[in-house]
């Protein structure tokens, strides 16, 4: 009898161990990754992989009762507000997947370089292109240096369509919020300056 109860505890506890056990993640956010100061990472190797951050981001709200808000600036005037559906949120975030350096086929037009701002504490990642056809310029992922987690991603693209050039940065504040600013320069040299942002979780005042 002693047998059978001493069997069924250590039965018990080994599966309880199990049932507290976390997956294992893949290491992909090089955490002790810091690429030559003059940008020359082997094209073969991968630049910070901040797509995936954005996808858990992404991930986080979906999961979570934010009330989320949206807010659209024309030219220095807000012209629209209020709260918005997640797939709204989703929609719009999607500004920030379309382009990965990763990819095979684009990754060679990219270099990478970090490097550390003792003014902010935290340490940036910076990809970048010198190819002027390719809409995403530059990538800048800043990160905590005790913990590495990321603080803000900051996006630059350019594109034209019809008669205009568009020039976008897209701004990532962790747990937050993101802003996509544009500026439209016309033909006629006119211009036009238009600014979204979701709001997911917007601090008390």
């Amino acid at each position: 009898m002693f047998r059978f109860c001493f069997v069924f505890i250590l039965f018990s506890l080994l599966l309880g161990s199990c049932g507290d056990q976390q997956p294992t993640m893949p290491d992909d956010d090089f955490s002790n990754y810091v690429p030559p100061e003059d940008g020359s990472i082997n094209i073969a190797d991968p630049v910070y992989p901040y797509l995936d951050y954005i996808r858990t981001q992404m991930n986080m709200v979906d999961t979570i009762p934010y009330a989320i808000e949206r807010i659209l600036i024309i030219n220095g005037t807000t012209v629209d507000s209020g709260f918005v559906s997640k797939d709204v949120f989703k929609k719009e975030a999607q500004a920030f997947l379309e382009i990965d350096p990763n990819k095979k086929g684009i990754r060679e037009n990219y270099t990478e370089i970090s490097f550390k701002d003792n003014t902010l504490g935290l340490i940036t990642f910076s990809i970048s292109t010198k190819q002027a056809g390719l809409i995403l310029q530059q990538s800048d992922v800043l990160v905590h240096p005790d913990n590495h987690s990321v603080k803000n991603l900051i996006l630059r693209k350019q594109f034209s369509g019809g008669d205009s050039t568009v020039e976008q940065t897209l701004l990532w504040k962790d747990k937050r919020h993101f802003q996509i600013s544009e500026v439209i320069s016309k033909k006629d040299q006119t211009l036009y300056n238009r600014v979204l942002k979701i709001i997911w979780d917007k601090p008390l005042e």
